[in-house]
């Protein structure tokens, strides 16, 4: 299964990236991770600011950004019809609602 990280840049994604490339998680693939920055390839991992790029190209996401791009990212799970998981804190009511929405059309 390739997984995608968002914001990869982050504290957690940071952390996220290094235990996917440990090499201790059968039949998990890092299929890359999205940064606010220019497209760019960092030691051969795939690096986009176009997180449609990257649900392309993932089975299942892993998020832990903003509640704004949460959103966004639950939207296109939806779309791509992948797998999100989400580590964001600091939701809204409104927020929650839009992405139990999502979460009619993908694994959320």
């Amino acid at each position: 299964m390739k997984i995608g990280v968002t914001g990869y840049t982050g504290r957690v994604g940071q952390l996220l990236v290094q235990e996917l490339q440990s090499g201790d998680w059968s039949g998990l693939e890092l299929a890359g991770g999205t940064s606010r920055k220019e497209d760019k390839n960092v030691h051969g991992m795939f690096i986009t600011s176009n997180a449609n790029d990257l649900f392309e190209k993932s089975d299942a996401i892993i998020d832990f950004t903003l509640p704004a791009a949460t959103i966004k990212h639950a939207k296109l799970a939806a779309k791509h019809s992948k797998i999100l998981i989400v580590g964001t804190t600091g939701l809204s009511d409104a927020q929650e609602g839009e992405l139990a929405e999502a979460a009619q059309a993908a694994t959320i």
